[in-house]
């Protein structure tokens, strides 16, 4: 059979120790770097955790927004994934910057793209981090 991504996600709000849960994930199996693939195809995606501080408004920006800036700058760096991923870090961090509805909230973020190798079979991985 083809291969398939198989993906869990659990969150807790820990109401013990918070008032609200600040943070905001990505969980887009079948993400090919532009769009979600129909039909079989369930071997590539897009997956992050934005961890939002003082408020999730950074957090939820992030999570609307880095599946477009990721599609943007592989397209600049000619599919290179972690030149891409690197880009998309600094230009989502730009545009949070210059929001003027993002200054009193942050996120730190871990994502992850798994795709098809541009070359030979298999996928590859590319996962980066701020914060």
């Amino acid at each position: 059979g083809s291969p398939m991504l198989l993906v869990g996600l659990v969150e807790d709000a820990n109401e013990a120790y918070r008032s609200a849960m600040e943070d905001a994930h990505i969980n887009n199996i079948g993400w090919n770097g532009q769009r979600i693939s129909s039909g079989e195809d369930k071997a590539e995606g897009l997956f992050a955790i934005f961890d939002g501080h003082g408020g999730k408004e950074t957090a939820d920006y992030a999570t609307a927004h880095m599946g477009g800036h990721l599609s943007s700058a592989l397209q600049a760096c000619g599919g290179d994934g972690m030149r891409a991923m690197a880009s998309a870090f600094e230009s989502l961090d730009s545009s949070i910057a210059h929001g003027p509805d993002y200054q009193e909230s942050g996120a730190t973020a871990v994502v992850a793209y798994i795709r098809k190798k541009l070359r030979g079979k298999g996928r590859e991985m590319f996962v980066a981090n701020a914060g």
